[in-house]
């Protein structure tokens, strides 16, 4: 499991995103900064992105740090870039945002300064100011079509993991996320999450249209796979990281097999 190399209590996004670029420049892995949202006093937080094997075709999009409390996978991208060759798969292009909402992650609440849950891209929010994160991640997913898309959450109200999957015909890799982390935790299995009707075996399958960014791929056709993980925010949060690795590692080896 993974220990911090400091108290939790202690890390800003500075902090965290200090880490990060540490290990992209000890690795020679790409980043860069596609954007700043300001809030409302007027700070600027930079959004990044981290690219690896640039040279493959073949796209596997990780986001991390979208609610801004749910801190469990950025850490997880903290993590596998400190070890790249464990978690992931060489014949793939990994670009990783790994904290999407900065000025959440420093409150430690879901919204970001303006106090809006920006895992939204529609029309009200590309032409709303205080959606900035929405709508700096737009212009990055761009056209671009994706062998993956993971999006990597917490419901920290639960002990229980549960995801939202989007498929058009079921897909096994879904279910083998589930058999994979119920070794570390207990499934979900109610037929009902938060309103959402579920296989009463911990996913959301096409879950009803709601401009997450997961759902907004898909139905854009931009995400051959396209999950969105929720680790349970009363599990410790050694377990929460190693589970959002697992599935990096699972879905990267079933996405492309030599």
């Amino acid at each position: 499991m993974h220990t911090l190399p400091i108290p939790l209590e202690h890390y800003s996004s500075a902090k965290l995103l200090d880490e990060i670029i540490r290990f992209c420049r000890r690795k020679r892995f790409a980043y860069k900064i596609i954007g700043r949202a300001k809030t409302p006093t007027d700070l600027s937080y930079p959004i990044y992105q981290i690219t690896i094997n640039p040279e493959q075709k073949k796209i596997f999009c990780i986001e991390a740090g979208t609610h801004g409390y749910e801190i469990a996978g950025s850490l997880a991208v903290l993590a596998l870039l400190k070890n790249p060759v464990r978690w992931l798969n060489k014949n793939l292009r990994y670009e990783i945002y790994p904290l999407v909402n900065p000025a959440g992650f420093d409150l430690r609440r879901r919204e970001n300064a303006f106090g809006r849950d920006v895992n939204n891209i529609s029309p009200p929010t590309l032409a709303n100011p205080e959606f900035a994160e929405s709508q700096i991640m737009a212009r990055a997913f761009g056209r671009k079509h994706y062998a993956v898309y993971l999006s990597m959450h917490e419901d920290i109200d639960y002990h229980d993991f549960y995801a939202y999957a989007n498929e058009r015909e079921a897909h096994p890799i879904y279910r083998e996320v589930i058999k994979q982390t119920a070794k570390i935790c207990p499934i979900l299995k109610q037929k009902k999450i938060h309103g959402a009707l579920s296989d009463g075996e911990g996913l959301i399958i096409n879950s009803p249209h709601d401009k997450a960014f997961h759902d907004y791929l898909h139905y854009r056709g931009q995400a051959e796979l396209s999950l969105t993980t929720e680790t349970p925010g009363l599990l410790p949060l050694a377990k929460r990281i190693q589970i959002n690795l697992n599935n990096i590692k699972l879905l990267s080896h079933s996405v492309y097999q030599p």
